[in-house]
């Protein structure tokens, strides 16, 4: 079945950009919850590291989504 690049596009954004939002919320709570540098370093490289893995994540649970509803 041939899909328009809308119908992979859109759930794929908005399932990106919530997740992206509460990374980056909890890490910013994190690092200024805990005290010193060791711990907002740790806080942050955690953060980052989430974000950046978020992006593929997010695209393999939209497929698996697009599969199951295609199937």
């Amino acid at each position: 079945m041939i899909m328009k690049a809308s119908e992979f596009l859109r759930p794929m954004v908005g399932l990106y950009f919530v997740g992206l939002a509460v990374i980056m919320a909890v890490t910013v709570v994190g690092y200024f919850a805990f005290p010193g540098v060791l711990a907002k370093v740790f806080i942050s490289t955690i953060g980052v590291t989430l974000a950046v893995l978020w992006i593929p994540l997010s695209g393999m649970l939209v497929c698996k989504r697009l599969a199951q509803t295609e199937a």
